[in-house]
């Protein structure tokens, strides 16, 4: 319960970040228009990635393969929502940019805040991450037998666990 309550305040104080004042950084503006206000800006991506923010830990809980498997998926559908907004700025803008692609696609992936393709990817890697992190390696001793007493030290690291299949 105290985590679900700290998780509503993370997300009330995200999209309050609105109501920050930062001087000179507030608009930026270029050929193609300004950007909404900084503080709004950073409000929404927040916003987006603390309401995301559960699904590796919940995700996590589940087997290694299937949490590997919503990693991928979710930076898969972020790039895919990425290269979405990138054609549609190419489409939208394509009489006036000319050559100035390289800052034309950020700012449109930037300024679109109706969809989290940024957030969507670093809630996937993040999961990939747990996975790494999750999973220990252990050395192994195997016996040598009678003709030989010592231990022989196995050449790759065993996983514990239940066995992943791909």
């Amino acid at each position: 319960m105290v985590l679900m309550a700290a998780w509503c305040a993370c997300l009330h104080g995200s999209t309050a970040l609105y109501r920050l004042e930062l001087g000179h950084f507030n608009d930026w503006c270029g050929r193609w228009g300004c950007l909404p206000p900084t503080a709004g800006l950073l409000g929404m991506h927040a916003f987006w990635l603390t309401l995301l923010s559960p699904l590796p830990i919940v995700v996590g809980r589940l087997r290694p393969a299937w949490t590997k498997r919503a990693g991928a998926g979710l930076i898969g559908l972020g790039l895919l929502l990425v290269i979405a907004v990138c054609v549609w700025a190419v489409v939208e803008w394509w009489p006036i940019a000319n050559h100035e692609w390289l800052q034309l696609l950020p700012f449109s992936v930037v300024r679109q805040t109706d969809l989290p393709a940024i957030q969507l990817c670093l809630v996937g890697g993040a999961m990939l991450c747990m996975i790494r992190r999750r999973s220990p390696t252990v050395d192994v001793t195997v016996d040598g037998g009678a003709s030989d007493s010592a231990g022989i030290r196995c050449a790759t690291p065993l996983h514990v666990g239940e066995p992943e299949f791909d």
